[in-house]
């Protein structure tokens, strides 16, 4: 077995606080920033599309959207959430872009899921006006 890597790090008191508790968290209405978009494969039809990852009051939450099939609906939503728009006809979507990005988020348990257990993101939308602090409950 190989010796982990040293490393010498700098961190500010913010960066060492707690981010939260998921046992503590309350299903709800949030408001999530975006953080990270990564590519997905489905591993049964071979679908591809993004998980995007949110942050909720310091927690990480990620919803799943496809790029073709039934599924795009799921994309349209959070694409609307983070203020783009897409139309029918091509579309060239950057992820990326939205990065930093604040939409509306409900988090929940989806009893469909394979982790029905778990919390998760069930929807996205835009946030009406005013509600920009990603720490505070819609």
């Amino acid at each position: 077995m190989s010796r982990p890597t040293i490393h010498t790090l700098e961190f500010t008191a913010d960066d060492l606080a707690s981010g939260g508790s998921y046992d503590d968290f309350q299903p709800g209405k949030y408001v999530g920033t975006l953080e990270s978009v990564e590519d997905v494969e489905a591993k049964n039809t071979g679908n591809v599309g993004w998980k995007w990852t949110f942050s909720v009051n310091g927690l990480r939450f990620n919803t799943v959207t496809w790029l073709k099939g039934g599924g795009t609906w799921k994309l349209n939503e959070v694409v609307n959430a983070l203020g783009g728009i897409l139309t029918a006809g091509t579309n060239r979507i950057d992820p990326t872009l939205y990065i930093g990005s604040q939409a509306g988020v409900t988090i929940g348990r989806d009893a469909k899921s394979n982790y029905p257990d778990r919390l998760t993101i069930l929807n996205t939308f835009p946030l009406p006006d005013g509600a920009n602090n990603g720490l505070q409950e819609i």
